[in-house]
């Protein structure tokens, strides 16, 4: 009696973009031997390192992260043992 309306097609193909293969390429591609450097790909090159430099994790914020983590654990361990301790009743 009635028609159904049919699902749409879409011709949508999803892409994935890898930045971390982006930047293997460009690394590759920059230390082939070359006789005569491009300024372009030096500007590049510099950008890039100031970027991984300016972005990248140091050991001091590895550190302070790896602290932060063990203070948690810690904390969390601790008030586990007396909630145990407080819901158990204490030992006579």
């Amino acid at each position: 009696m009635f028609k159904t309306p049919s699902n749409s097609k879409f011709l949508y193909i999803p892409r994935f973009y890898d930045e971390r293969k982006e930047e293997l390429d460009d690394i590759v591609a920059e230390n082939q031997p070359n006789e005569n450097p491009d300024a372009e790909k030096i500007k590049e090159r510099m950008l890039r390192k100031m970027r991984n430099r300016y972005y990248g994790q140091s050991k001091f914020a590895k550190k302070a992260m790896a602290k932060s983590r063990a203070m948690v654990f810690g904390i969390a361990v601790f008030l586990l043992l007396i909630s145990l301790l407080i819901l158990g009743g204490f030992p006579s």
